[in-house]
């Protein structure tokens, strides 16, 4: 479980790409920054994960 700023700012992002929720390396390492969470935890885990849960 990620904490809630964290959660909000990449359902935020994937809300708002929802016909291509698949984020650049640009935008990974942006999103990386905001949530302190890893590249690979934000691409690995939660897009992958979210695309499950939302598809």
């Amino acid at each position: 479980n990620f904490p809630k700023h964290t959660v909000d700012e990449l359902r935020n992002w994937f809300q708002e790409h929802i016909m291509h929720p698949y984020p650049s390396d640009v935008v990974v390492e942006m999103l990386s920054q905001k949530t302190g969470l890893s590249s690979s935890q934000v691409v690995s885990y939660w897009f992958v994960n979210a695309r499950r849960r939302i598809w």
